[in-house]
């Protein structure tokens, strides 16, 4: 381009004095125009059609660098301008190029100080569209991201913020996850398709999961919802990771989104959210799984219950779920395992359920399990004897206290007793 073109791209002052469209301004969803006042499905297409009626668009013939051969810029229309359409639509496939050369050191100077120190707010959106279309991330997402955080005029921000999900690098991730709680519903919208387009890939899941540890909620729940987008295993136990979440109303929206998924896919990420490192996620999660009766979630729950070294808010959460789901229990296959199957650990579940369920024929196979030889089995029943909270089973509890072979197990005798005289003094 000749440093003398008049009305140029890098011109501050290039294109007439007119008004963003404020039709540009209304959100979710967000009205778009072109030309002709018709709705378009693009927000560059929408950006462009603003820079259009602004006169700001590069006409047919005008090429960046002055050695771009006339013909290949008079071939290209307003749709093949830089910047038109993202490299990667929202579902991952990648879009048409329009072969156009890379940058050059200068053209990319020129930009960057156009876009960071240009008067015309008008010239700085075009400066970040064309970065974004022909830019890449390492030479352009620092100049972006600055535009992003600090541009006094918000269609610079949105711009900036299409054209960093423009380079299609999870590196980008981070810049807009920041400003996804911006003043603005234009920079909102323009930061949430951006978001979407980086989420179709699932490098992105990575530097989604860093969100956190971020202090800003704003930043933690736009993550969630770029996660949410994802279809893989790997996305959904991400979003289980943030059911640990120190604020409550973030942890009720990612309970939202995983209630949302399919119940076997729900059971699953649960189990695993059961056995997690931080007890925060195990904690919640067994909360969550009080409302599926499903085989597997009410074993998981046991396990943390029984866990000999598990955090007891953890264990309070467990057994109040599985209180929840006793109505579900089939006392008659749990008996069937308590007496015939050799397993110790399953034998232990079927104890703890058994208690769990409470009823007469429950209590009484509970209290046949006071005789087995292995002192864990005897501990186990005499705590769901507690459990199940029937007086009937205190005389056989006393009775337990005075043969020595349980002297290991006082202690829990006594608090079973103890449990067994509440129930009795409540009543």
């Amino acid at each position: 381009m000749s440093s003398t073109s008049k009305g140029s791209l890098l011109s501050p002052n290039a294109g007439p004095a007119c008004r963003w469209p404020k039709e540009l301004n209304r959100a979710a969803p967000l009205t778009r125009w072109t030309a002709d006042s018709k709705p378009v499905t693009d927000l560059w297409t929408a950006i462009f059609a603003a820079l259009f009626l602004c006169g700001l668009t590069i006409p047919p013939g005008q090429a960046l660098a002055e050695n771009q051969p006339a013909a290949e810029a008079e071939a290209d229309d307003l749709d093949d301008l830089p910047g038109v359409s993202p490299r990667k639509t929202e579902d991952g496939n990648e879009r048409a190029t329009t072969g156009l050369p890379a940058l050059s050191n200068e053209d990319r100077a020129r930009l960057h100080q156009m876009l960071l120190e240009g008067r015309a707010y008008r010239a700085r959106v075009q400066a970040a569209i064309l970065l974004g279309r022909r830019g890449d991330t390492d030479h352009d997402l620092g100049a972006l991201r600055r535009a992003l955080e600090e541009d006094s005029h918000y269609t610079v921000r949105g711009a900036a913020a299409m054209a960093i999900g423009n380079f299609g690098s999870p590196l980008g991730i981070e810049p807009l996850l920041e400003a996804a709680a911006d003043p603005q519903r234009f920079v909102r919208h323009a930061t949430h398709q951006a978001i979407g387009i980086l989420a179709s890939d699932e490098k992105a899941i990575p530097y989604l999961l860093l969100a956190r540890e971020r202090e800003a909620v704003h930043i933690r729940r736009a993550a969630v919802e770029a996660l949410s987008r994802i279809d893989s295993t790997d996305a959904r136990a991400a979003i289980v990771e943030f059911l640990g979440d120190r604020d409550e109303d973030m942890r009720e929206e990612v309970e939202r989104v995983i209630t949302r998924w399919d119940e076997d896919t729900v059971v699953d990420s649960l189990v695993s959210g059961l056995e997690h490192s931080s007890f925060l996620v195990r904690s919640h999660a067994a909360r969550l799984a009080g409302g599926y009766p499903d085989d597997r979630v009410i074993n998981a729950l046991v396990d943390r219950l029984v866990a000999t070294l598990e955090e007891p808010r953890v264990q309070v959460t467990a057994r109040e779920s599985l209180e929840e789901l006793s109505a579900h229990l089939d006392v008659e296959e749990l008996i069937k395992l308590l007496k015939g199957v050799p397993d110790r650990e399953v034998r232990i579940r079927s104890i703890v359920l058994l208690g769990f369920h409470g009823s007469d024929r429950a209590v009484d196979a509970l209290i046949g399990a006071l005789e087995d030889p292995d002192i864990r089995i005897r501990a186990y029943s005499v705590m769901a004897l507690g459990q199940a909270g029937n007086p009937k089973a205190g005389p056989r509890l006393v009775s337990m206290q005075e043969n020595p072979e349980n002297s290991r197990i006082q202690g829990i005798i006594r608090a079973s007793l103890q449990d067994l005289s509440a129930v009795a003094t409540a009543e």
